[in-house]
């Protein structure tokens, strides 16, 4: 088998691959520190257009902590000192779409 040929077999073996590949976007915010023990702090993107809510949740869903008009660009300490340790997840709701992060509460 000549190179050309090995070069066009490979080139149509590339293109005939029917893979779908999904997009996939992140959090427009950072949660910092994760793992964490008292407290995190949330920033939110500044490209994210007016104010914003943003829930905690337990893992069944429970809300331990509610956060209305955080401002876009700006930071917010989250505390959590009074829940137990485990696994949380911040969630917002932007435009539609929802982001979710788990954080995890360690000693």
């Amino acid at each position: 088998m000549t190179k050309n040929l090995m070069a066009l077999l490979l080139i149509l073996a590339l293109f005939s691959c029917n893979k779908e590949v999904e997009f996939i976007s992140l959090p427009p915010f950072t949660v910092y520190p994760n793992p964490f023990t008292d407290s995190f702090l949330l920033t939110l993107d500044a490209n994210i257009q007016g104010e914003s809510n943003v829930r905690i949740l337990t893992g069944n869903e429970e809300v331990v902590v509610e956060i209305n008009n955080i401002t876009p660009g700006g930071n917010f300490a989250v505390d959590m000192r009074d829940q137990e340790k485990g696994i949380y997840y911040v969630e917002l709701v932007y435009e539609g779409e929802t982001f979710i992060h788990p954080v995890l509460k360690a000693e």
